[in-house]
């Protein structure tokens, strides 16, 4: 019984030490694999190139990317209501643009982004399982949009992948419609699926 109870205080301390420990790893190899990037980089030429960026390009490119982050706080919003937890949006788009915002910057983006809002949502009083359900929510939905934006590329679109891109054995046009049908097959079983719940419970006696 002593042994039980005292598992059960160490249990909280290293849940707390856990989730302060696992980030600051994250961005600590996020570091050292970016020194090593950007080793045999000179700082003269990195000034150098975004000199050379026209400003209006420079706010372009920022208004977007101010753009990108509010609709990634969308997927927070959506995944709340998904299970529907009624956190006030301020609060949901604060934890977002955190947790997006450093695991985009540093790396790891599934490891940091899952840990930070494991922490952030946990003082909310989310369980591990609901925390869960909004990582897995939001990952999806991310690929969901890539496969989108990528299949309308590839299919009408064709661009030349870069030269470090390993070759593609089929034309992209083929990529791009195999990845619109992916989607198009995901969103009928969606809706099949609900409305055979809708039917079934329909279906049940009173």
């Amino acid at each position: 019984m002593k042994q039980n109870g005292s598992i059960s205080r160490i249990a909280p301390k290293l849940k707390g030490l856990l989730s302060y420990l696992i980030p600051v790893i994250i961005f600590s190899l996020a570091l050292w694999t970016l020194d090593k990037q950007l080793h045999n980089l000179r700082s003269s030429y990195v000034i150098e190139n975004i000199a050379s960026v026209p400003l209006s390009h420079i706010g372009i490119a920022v208004f977007f990317t101010i753009l990108s982050y509010i609709a990634l706080t969308g997927y927070d919003y959506l995944a709340a209501r998904h299970i529907n937890n009624p956190l006030p949006y301020k609060q949901i788009a604060r934890i977002s643009f955190i947790s997006t915002s450093i695991s985009y910057s540093v790396g790891f983006n599934f490891l940091a982004g899952s840990s930070l809002r494991y922490r952030f949502y946990s003082r909310y009083g989310l369980t591990l399982l609901q925390i869960w359900d909004i990582i897995v929510f939001c990952a999806s939905t991310f690929w969901i949009g890539f496969c989108f934006v990528a299949g309308l590329l590839f299919t009408f679109y064709p661009v030349k992948l870069s030269i470090y891109m390993p070759e593609i054995p089929i034309l992209l046009n083929i990529v791009g419609f195999l990845l619109l049908m992916f989607l198009a097959t995901y969103f009928s079983l969606s809706f099949w699926k609900r409305d055979l719940k809708i039917k079934l419970r329909a279906a049940t006696p009173t």
